[in-house]
């Protein structure tokens, strides 16, 4: 009786022990996987600095880039302005015409002495 009672006891361990070697086995692989997991999270952390890395890059690109764009937009400006001033002071004014202001011309008879036209008293 005691010898059947030490199979059984033999046998139930024996199945404890299959349970416990694929508990075993399991967390091992689960161990493996999580591995995987921590290298793989590494990569794609370095793969993220060295995204933020090439954002701050290009965003020093693209604001040297407005600024130049900026400066040009300034100069068109600029150059329309002048066109415009150069439009406004030749209106009125062709080739050597000395017509304008205070301008008279010689008058026939005059023997080039030049007359001065007061502009008035200061006060």
């Amino acid at each position: 009786m005691e010898n059947l009672s030490l199979t059984k006891e033999k046998e139930k361990l024996e199945v404890e022990l299959s349970l416990v070697r694929i508990e075993l086995q399991r967390e091992a692989e689960l161990a493996k996987e999580s591995v995987g997991l921590i290298k793989e999270k590494l990569i794609l952390a370095k793969q993220a600095e060295e995204l933020r890395h090439e954002v701050v890059a290009e965003k020093k690109v693209s604001a040297d880039l407005q600024a130049k764009l900026d400066h040009q937009n300034k100069n068109i400006k600029m150059l329309t302005g002048t066109k415009q001033l150069n439009k406004i002071l030749s209106t009125g004014r062709m080739g050597s015409s000395h017509m304008g202001l205070g301008y008279t011309g010689r008058q026939n008879g005059n023997t080039g002495k030049t007359n001065f036209v007061s502009g008035g008293h200061a006060h």
